[in-house]
């Protein structure tokens, strides 16, 4: 197992720390006020699931919405760490290459609302993570 690396929350500005080698398991989590989020570009998303008692990462394809449908979302979703979470998240944000517009936001977030029906779902660009991870809060 490697040592814990520190990463930086793009949502909060926090910083968290996780083990590299250790794979998702949930199984049995508590779900108590449980937030993902998610980078994505086009050919990988990198996800951080986490609460007060529970913190994953993982990794999945990439979900820009110029090359992906919703359809293809949840079919592949359905057979990863996705599924998993179904009715386990409160509030889940997607930063993604390619959110340009409502338009194609509302591609991802209707594949989010499939698995997270009564989640407060959040869309935006990529480029709207880099400024909160630069920025935080502040502007």
């Amino acid at each position: 197992m490697n040592s814990p690396k520190l990463q930086l929350c793009p949502v909060t500005g926090n910083f968290f720390t996780f083990e590299t080698e250790r794979k998702p398991e949930f199984q049995n989590m508590k779900t108590e006020r449980s937030i993902l989020v998610a980078d994505s570009g086009s050919t990988k998303t990198a996800w951080f699931y986490g609460n007060r008692f529970n913190r994953m990462n993982f990794t999945t394809i990439g979900a820009n919405p110029f090359f992906r449908q919703t359809t293809d979302l949840v079919q592949e979703w359905r057979n990863i760490q996705i599924e998993q979470l179904k009715g386990k998240v409160s509030v889940v944000y997607f930063y993604a290459a390619g959110v340009v517009n409502d338009e194609k936001g509302a591609i991802i977030r209707n594949a989010l609302k499939f698995f997270f029906p009564d989640a407060r779902i959040h869309v935006q660009s990529d480029l709207m993570a880099a400024a909160r991870g630069t920025l935080g809060n502040n502007s």
